[in-house]
């Protein structure tokens, strides 16, 4: 059994939907019944949280046991609205439709193999996008990670549902991305796996999301909307619109 087929029945326990998250994103819809696309959805929690709002949401991930986990969520919900399939960020030919908020949360763009793929991702996303879309990004804030060469992100513990996720970070200069390592614990069960991260900047990001034809770039510290700062802040929260073609 994977690492992901362990952890997908607790996902929602290690990364809890937060209402901030909704209200974010529903602010970039500008306060309409809107399309989402959430790319690496997980196991879906965003996703179904916004279908229950009454928009239309399409949610992937390029992980089968994720998507699967999700999938069996929504079907005791019975969300029409709401729609799950396996994909990849690097090609979103397989989407049909246009949407007016494409987010990808959690730290998932900094998995992508390189800094040309992350620039491609948001090619792909932009041509996604309608007229006014917006895109809304998040990751760990690597300005910080990098200047003062953190080694841990904090444990996250669920103790009413018995899980313990430890999260530690190693810069690799050879290969000039982060090793992230972590440990999932349940009960009697312990699994660790390691994937490479690229440690991308603010400055990088915003760079790329400018070369791409994006505008109205803003940067945030948190879901509440605090301003972003290099030296402090955890997340980084990147919110652009598509711009004119």
């Amino acid at each position: 059994m994977t690492f992901y087929q362990e952890i997908a029945p607790y996902y929602d326990d290690i990364f809890p939907v937060r209402q901030g998250q909704i209200d974010f994103l529903e602010e970039q819809a500008a306060g309409k019944q809107a399309s989402f696309l959430d790319v690496a959805c997980g196991t879906a929690g965003i996703s179904m949280a916004l279908a229950k709002r009454g928009h239309r949401v399409t949610g992937f991930d390029n992980n089968e046991e994720m998507v699967a986990a999700g999938k069996e969520k929504c079907s005791r919900e019975k969300l029409d609205t709401l729609s799950l399939c396996v994909g990849d960020m690097l090609d979103l030919s397989f989407l049909k439709e246009r949407y007016d908020v494409i987010f990808s949360l959690g730290n998932s763009l900094v998995h992508l193999d390189t800094k040309k793929d992350i620039k491609r991702f948001l090619e792909e996303a932009k041509d996604r996008l309608t007229e006014d879309g917006r895109l809304v990004l998040q990751t760990i804030n690597y300005d910080r990670i990098m200047k003062f060469q953190v080694n841990a992100l904090p444990t996250i513990e669920n103790e009413a549902k018995g899980v313990r996720f430890v999260r530690k970070y190693h810069y690799d200069k050879e290969i000039q991305k982060i090793r992230f390592q972590t440990v999932f614990t349940k009960e009697q069960i312990q699994r660790e796996n390691e994937v490479c991260l690229i440690p991308l900047l603010s400055s990088q990001l915003i760079r790329m999301l400018e070369e791409t034809g994006y505008t109205h770039i803003r940067s945030y510290g948190g879901f509440d909307g605090r301003e972003f700062e290099t030296d402090t802040s955890y997340p980084l929260i990147v919110t652009a619109e598509k711009g004119k073609q």
